[in-house]
């Protein structure tokens, strides 16, 4: 699995993608987190995280914020095959 994953330290956001960008359908499951999700085979491609520094406030280097980057796209990815995550409204 090859991860673009892009930290954006000014606005707070880590967004992270699946291969190359790509339109997407979005859905929030709060205001942290935003999957994206391929509209042609449904799989999830990708995932927004705002407000990553309050999240987790003990990764400010680049090196841990991709490792954690890389974890939380993993067990999304996860929840969402195993269908866990419900009730997704279309952003």
């Amino acid at each position: 699995m090859k991860l673009d994953i892009h930290n954006d330290i000014e606005g707070d956001i880590v967004d992270i993608f699946l291969g190359k960008p790509y339109p997407t359908d979005n859905y929030d499951l709060d205001f942290n987190f935003t999957l994206r999700v391929n509209p042609k085979t449904k799989q999830l491609v990708g995932l927004i995280i705002l407000q990553y520094s309050k999240l987790f406030p003990n990764s400010p280097d680049p090196k841990s914020r991709k490792l954690i980057a890389e974890a939380v796209f993993k067990l999304f990815d996860q929840l969402y095959r195993e269908r866990a995550l419900k009730d997704l409204k279309v952003a």
